[in-house]
């Protein structure tokens, strides 16, 4: 804006009079009407709805929850009359477990969980390139010696298996087959022994040369070594003695895969106990007339920034459920497709902790990931049996506790003073029954020093215990003694003892649950960071040349192939992902695999396979072996 003052005349001089004067005033502008057409633009609802949904990186998960236990009862009874012998009857059920911790609902027993696959451990090799195999239905060149000699009638090809008959001599037997093996490569080699009898009846099987052996077999079994070759000959050795029969068959030699890699990965939790609402799902029951659970997460998930364990956007989630350390469960451990190298003291993580989630083999020729075993959770219901005995010293009331030195119950508590003898704290007022199975709990409320190790008839776990906790041991009694304690240099003190006739039960459960948020491309694109514009940050190299290839993401709601990609509702810009979750809480043995009766489970929905989880039959774990 221009600003102007003029200066009346009679203000100039005094004889001045006051005259009419005029102002130009410039309207000129580079302004111009608009035209109706151009004022006007169409917005297509349609396409600014798919803007939006593609663009959105926020995601709410919510969904049902049906939990199915299963508890398979065995009855012996004599159905004939006029049999002397009794009828087994199995009788199969699924129907929710008694004990009060199998409650979904319960936040302090159970947890619910976001996770994704954010970082990978432990990458090895992978064997998936097949060499040599033999199922012996015919000799593929085999030749067989005892010491330096040729001996048809100690090893040979029979019955579609390669035995051994051992003799007095004190020569091994050696079977072995020619250019089967490089020097210096690296093999996996399965072998199964099907047979096995002698007290001296043992195989060894070498790559090459006696100088790279693997290990000594002296029970039935399929075995899988890793070895490096020092020789072209695949060799087994087998120790010679009178009545020594071994069988072995379907020998598999494969090697290293250089376009894969194995690795487990690793699964951080996103969410906390207090960022889902959970509750029953009205009067809504499955075909077990079991309550089916609702959950929804309060929680908006954002994936801006998150990238998975190949530094790829993120495609998938996990929902978890685990079950939390309740006042009736212990002995938790978790491993893959149904054994449980690793004991844990809870399954559940806080947010930004990660759990071992599964294993997965990658190609990076193809770009594809398959997994490949499963993890899976066990726990144990320590109240399983019958209740017999519980000491919790309220009072100083003796039960019948007698101690052998340096031993008292004060303050409520049983006590080990001493500091450098061993003591033993027993009771005799409990009759127990040897041969019958005892499941002791107990606490160490006080630690300064030693260890104590738990008794219960007769019978030692030899588990030493040296700190503050609640821990659970399992024996079988082997006399009428009732519970002790055993102490070395220990000062402690013990509590809220409790013991079960009977034994414990052990449940396993799959805690994830794959969730796709978006796919991956089936088409791999290739170009050079010299003359490609947009390659992703997380594409493969493919040469120190700048060459790169990748996939990219499929949009939501998109097909390729005819195969069906991702789709689900997009509200309030956000992505509302809901399922049905299928959850299974089943017996590791089942309760009609009793070995006195010679049954064996005959129902495949309680049987683990190796990478599927109750699909198809399998071989249980046998109750007396390590879980």
């Amino acid at each position: 804006m221009i600003q102007k003052q003029h200066l009346l005349s009679r203000k100039k001089h005094l004889l001045s009079t006051d005259q009419d004067f005029q102002i130009k005033l410039n309207l000129e502008t580079k302004d111009k009407l608009l035209k109706e057409s151009e004022i006007i633009e169409v917005l297509n609802l349609e396409t600014q709805f798919l803007e939006e949904r593609q663009n959105s990186t926020t995601y709410r998960f919510y969904g049902k929850i049906t939990l199915t236990t299963y508890d398979e009862q065995t009855k012996v009874t004599n159905i004939n009359t006029f049999s002397p012998i009794d009828t087994v009857e199995i009788k199969k059920t699924f129907k929710t477990l008694s004990n009060k911790d199998i409650d979904i609902l319960n936040k302090d027993n159970w947890s619910i969980q976001l996770l994704y696959p954010f970082s990978s451990d432990t990458i090895s090799d992978v064997f998936d390139i097949v060499v040599f195999e033999d199922d012996f239905k015919f000799n593929k060149g085999w030749t067989f010696r005892v010491g330096l000699t040729l001996d048809s009638s100690t090893l040979q090809i029979t019955n579609e298996s390669l035995k051994h008959t051992g003799k007095s001599t004190m020569s091994p037997s050696i079977s072995s087959i020619q250019n089967i093996l490089d020097i210096g490569k690296q093999y996996e080699i399965t072998y199964e022994v099907k047979t096995i009898q002698g007290n001296s009846a043992d195989v060894r099987l070498y790559a090459g040369e006696a100088s790279s052996p693997g290990i000594l077999r002296n029970s039935v079994g399929k075995f899988t070594e890793i070895l490096t070759s020092t020789g072209h000959r695949l060799i087994f050795k087998f120790s010679n003695g009178i009545g020594n029969n071994i069988e072995i068959d379907n020998i598999v030699i494969k090697i290293i895969n250089q376009s894969k890699k194995k690795y487990k990965r690793l699964f951080k939790v996103l969410t906390n106990i207090n960022d889902y609402d959970i509750f029953k799902s009205g009067f809504e029951t499955n075909i077990f007339s079991d309550k089916t659970i609702q959950f929804i997460f309060n929680k908006d998930i954002d994936i801006s920034n998150l990238t998975d364990h190949l530094n790829r956007p993120i495609s998938e989630f996990y929902l978890g459920i685990v079950k939390k350390s309740g006042t009736t469960i212990t002995d938790l451990k978790e491993g893959f497709n149904r054994t449980y190298p690793d004991s844990v003291i809870k399954f559940d993580k806080q947010i930004n902790e990660s759990y071992i989630g599964d294993e997965v083999v990658f190609d990076h020729v193809n770009l594809l990931q398959e997994v490949i075993s499963t993890r899976f959770h066990k726990f144990r219901d320590a109240e399983s049996g019958n209740f017999i005995f519980e000491d919790k010293f309220n009072l100083n009331f003796n039960k019948g506790w007698e101690f052998s030195q340096d031993g008292t119950i004060i303050d409520n508590v049983l006590r080990f003073s001493t500091k450098a003898t061993p003591a033993l704290i027993y009771t005799t007022s409990l009759i127990l029954v040897p041969g019958k199975i005892y499941t002791l709990k107990y606490e160490i409320v006080r630690y300064a020093s030693g260890s104590v190790i738990a008794s219960v008839g007769g019978s030692n776990n030899n588990n030493v215990r040296n700190s503050i906790g609640a821990f659970t041991e399992l024996f079988t009694a082997i006399n009428i003694l009732g519970i002790q304690f055993i102490g070395q240099g220990a000062d402690l003190d013990i509590d809220n003892i409790l013991l079960y006739e009977g034994d414990v039960v052990d449940y396993y459960y799959k805690p994830f649950y794959k969730i796709n948020i978006k796919k991956f491309s089936n088409i791999i694109l290739e170009g050079n960071t010299g003359t490609t514009l947009n390659i992703p940050s997380y594409a493969e190299i493919i040469d120190d040349g700048g060459n790169r290839k990748w996939k990219n993401l499929l949009d939501v709601g998109s097909t390729e192939d005819d195969e069906p990609g991702v789709n689900y509702p997009f509200v309030n810009s956000s992505h509302y992902l809901y399922d049905n979750y299928n959850f299974f809480i089943r017996r590791v043995d089942p309760l009609h695999n009793l070995p006195e009766l010679q049954i064996k489970p005959i129902d495949k929905t309680i049987i683990e396979v190796v990478d599927k989880f109750g699909d198809e039959p399998g071989i249980p774990i046998d109750q007396n072996k390590k879980c």
